[in-house]
């Protein structure tokens, strides 16, 4: 009879064993394809950025180049010069709307089609007065420089360019800090000191949370406070106090947090483990718990966990 319940709590250990691996592989595939998402997200989101500058950047060169060209279209005819000169003052106000608005891309969108527009009349102009003058050897010299500053503006572009392709292909090989790993449990201490897991929660005495911090070679090197918020199945927060000593800053609020870690983050994967202490006088209830994990003021994994 002894013989039988003990094989039937061993059966029923190895069920529950089998339900938490089940249960902690599936989390761990939610946490690949989050931090996949993630990624997605942060290359979409600095690909749009990069793209508004790169317009920006374009006008401005386009709009400096057309500045340089007037300086050297110079007319006799008074009423011609005075409306090249308006047309100078309408790409030097462009300029500087181009340079207020450089993060809006409908602005833009409207400025390049103005700038095509200035661009028209300013091939007007020169049409005009390459058919009222003839360019004396002077004017020529004075082209030519004017196409060696743009020759030279068109090679810092070029170089800028290059400089953003290099910069995308960083954000693509780097992201903040992420546990690519997390586990939860209860322990309790035998007489001798030693530390002991166990999923009742009634005999739980702290409660840990281990985590894995991936590699990341962009990431600062240095001490990383990791804060760990746990949730109980009522979705409270279990905290060891409730002033502000026991709050961290995240995701642009203050709350409190359950326990934390600091680690020494070199770049390489690292583990550690954070301790929530029970009050003698408290029983934990029974159900599932969420532990949140963050670090620079951001969430950086999560991992759920059942106390019976």
């Amino acid at each position: 009879m002894e013989t039988k319940q003990q094989e039937q709590k061993k059966s029923n250990v190895n069920k529950v064993l089998i339900l938490i691996i089940a249960l902690l592989t599936v989390f761990c595939g939610v946490l690949v394809w989050q931090y996949i998402e993630l990624n997605k997200a942060v290359k979409v989101e600095v690909t749009e950025k990069l793209e508004v500058t790169e317009e920006k950047d374009a006008l401005t060169v386009e709009l400096e180049n057309m500045l340089s060209e007037y300086d050297n279209l110079q007319s006799n005819n008074q009423t011609l010069q005075g409306e090249m000169d308006m047309q100078r003052e309408k790409i030097e106000e462009l300029l500087k709307e181009v340079e207020k608005n450089k993060g809006n891309t409908a602005m833009m969108h409207k400025y390049k089609k103005e700038t095509e527009t200035l661009r028209k009349i300013m091939h007007n102009y020169v049409v005009t007065i390459d058919s009222l003058n003839t360019l004396n050897q002077n004017l020529k010299t004075e082209n030519v420089q004017a196409y060696a500053k743009i020759s030279l503006q068109q090679t810092k572009f070029e170089e800028l360019n290059k400089e953003k392709t290099n910069l995308v292909q960083r954000v693509e090989n780097a992201s903040i800090l992420s546990a690519i790993s997390a586990v939860g449990t209860a322990v309790t201490y035998k007489s001798s000191g030693k530390e002991s897991e166990t999923n009742r929660a009634k005999k739980a005495e702290k409660i840990k949370v281990c985590f894995t911090l991936g590699e990341n070679k962009i990431a600062e090197k240095g001490t990383r406070e990791v804060f760990v918020r746990i949730l109980s199945p009522e979705g409270k927060v279990l905290a060891e106090g409730a002033d502000d000593n026991y709050m961290f800053s995240f995701d642009g609020i203050r709350g409190l947090y359950s326990a934390k870690r600091n680690v020494e983050y070199q770049n390489e994967v690292i583990t550690g483990c954070a301790y929530f202490t029970v009050k003698e006088t408290e029983i934990l209830p029974s159900g599932l718990y969420v532990a949140d994990i963050y670090a620079d003021k951001a969430k950086i994994g999560s991992v759920n966990f059942e106390l019976k």
